[in-house]
């Protein structure tokens, strides 16, 4: 998300299909009585890494699920919080009147404020494709190299 919101490269189109990184994270509760409603995932700075985005206050996004568009007109979820092993997920600039659209096991995609910050904690890479039929679908896994 920084290199996006910094123009560290060209993008053609939505700048979002170029973010290779994600991390897969777990709905673990949901609020649904808070105003706006709010859900806790399991990562947190351990996964995404502590850096903010000079873009929007927050600590990764959510991925799209289903039209770009609808995310315009809808505005996206973000990680609005952050403690050592969780997030916590809600409509950007608010939404208090909106339904989170997250269910408890659901497992979600972030786009972190820094890739290599939050790649550094993992030992291996999932690799999928999601230009392809299955975009969910691991492809290869590779091995992070480590050292210097």
């Amino acid at each position: 998300m920084q290199q996006i919101a910094t123009n560290a490269r060209p993008f053609q189109g939505d700048p979002h299909n170029s973010i290779a990184l994600t991390v897969l994270a777990e709905v673990r509760s949901l609020y649904l009585d808070r105003k706006p409603q709010e859900a806790l995932m399991a990562a947190g700075t351990l996964v995404l890494g502590r850096e903010p985005c000079k873009s929007y206050s927050g600590w990764g996004v959510l991925t799209p699920d289903g039209p770009e568009e609808d995310q315009v007109t809808n505005g996206r979820i973000v990680v609005s919080r952050i403690s050592q092993e969780h997030g916590i997920l809600s409509f950007e600039n608010g939404g208090l009147d909106r339904a989170l659209p997250l269910c408890v096991g659901q497992n979600v995609r972030i786009w972190p404020n820094h890739a290599c910050i939050a790649g550094a904690g993992f030992n291996w890479y999932f690799i999928v494709d999601s230009s392809s039929k299955s975009p969910n679908r691991v492809i290869d896994i590779w091995v992070r190299w480590r050292g210097w």
